[in-house]
């Protein structure tokens, strides 16, 4: 309880530290500016880039939805193959898929993506399940800008559930040559979004430690173990990260907007919202904050703590549909610090 407590106190301090900076920490260039966090779109020129440079090969494996006390889980089970250097980065906001992890790739934050690649970038809410189709074209132009030596020798994979064909799994023996071989794997955020509509997933794991157990099984049982021991035998490093975290929602928040807002339920984007700007980050001028919209008055707002949004219709019905699930795109300790390993084969 105690340790629960100091926590909870952590997360408000955070929140309203990052409420307080996250403008000013957008605009900024990040190659002058002082206490400036890493940030996703940095986080190839400045971590894995340098791998690149250094090694014949490099493995880039992003989890998606992994949060740093998850893979302390999976931690022992690497050690046994790989030595471990130990580091962490920000997502940007919102910590949600279509934003994080397509900066991570781009190396841009989400306005400039939409800005450049028009046709790359879909800020339609109703287009959730392919906001994140671009990814390997994404990396091929970061790639390109900065004149790496595996542009031109890259691979991107994605694994989006049990279902898919593991490509990367199948296609390993034929990568030996290629210098940066980037794979995307999306199990366990599905595991995650799954578990609140799922009560045999709740009954698996009704709280975080027995998710974290959860996480730990189904990696020693998957094909990205048996990926990851198989380059273990290479002359390569691999990078094990994630685009951002999740919370716990506990405490639902009312939210009022038009039909077009956005359904995720840690952040939403649309057109006069409103809500309880105590509890909740409203990004007034996306632009500000290097985001996009798609008309004048479309704004955001970003729950902070283990806060959700829920709208007045049918309120107890979705209060209690997501309580104690695990969402993401909100601020906190668990969403935004993301953690980054670089392994090398003992």
């Amino acid at each position: 309880e105690t340790q629960t407590e100091q926590l909870s106190a952590a997360n408000l301090a955070f929140s309203k530290y990052v409420r307080a900076n996250y403008r000013d920490w957008a605009q900024a260039d990040p190659a002058g500016a002082d206490g400036v966090p890493l940030f996703s779109p940095h986080v190839y020129a400045r971590l894995v880039e340098a791998e690149v440079q250094r090694n014949r090969q490099v493995f880039w494996i992003v989890i998606d939805c992994m949060r740093l006390d998850q893979v302390r889980m999976i931690e022992p089970l690497l050690e046994s193959h790989f030595h471990i250097d130990r580091r962490n980065y920000w997502s940007i906001l919102p910590t949600a898929t279509p934003y994080a992890r397509n900066a991570l790739f781009a190396g841009l934050y989400p306005l400039d993506i939409a800005e450049g690649y028009p046709d790359w970038w879909i800020g339609s809410a109703s287009h959730e399940g392919s906001r994140n189709a671009h990814e390997g074209e994404l990396l091929d132009a970061l790639l390109r800008r900065l004149d790496s030596p595996a542009a031109g020798s890259s691979r991107y994979y994605k694994v989006s559930d049990a279902r898919d064909t593991d490509h990367l799994h199948r296609n390993l023996g034929s990568l030996d040559d290629t210098r940066l071989v980037a794979g995307v794997y999306n199990f366990l955020d599905i595991m995650a979004h799954g578990r609140s509509q799922s009560r045999i997933l709740k009954e698996l794991a009704p709280d975080e430690a027995a998710f974290r157990t959860l996480m730990r099984s189904w990696f020693e049982h998957s094909n990205l173990w048996d990926v990851l021991r198989s380059v273990a035998r290479r002359d390569c490093t691999v990078i094990l990260t994630t685009d951002h975290g999740s919370m716990l929602s506990q405490r639902a928040i009312q939210i009022r907007g038009n039909r077009d807002t956005s359904s995720n339920v840690r952040y939403k984007f649309g057109d006069n919202l409103g809500v309880d700007e105590d509890k909740v980050f409203m990004m007034k001028n996306p632009e500000d904050y290097r985001l996009p919209r798609q008309s004048p008055i479309e704004n955001y707002a970003v729950t902070t703590e283990n806060f959700y949004l829920v709208y007045p219709t049918n309120f107890h019905e979705y209060e209690r549909l997501y309580r104690d699930s695990f969402q993401h795109g909100g601020i906190s300790l668990e969403e935004i610090i993301c953690p980054f390993l670089v392994l090398k084969p003992r």
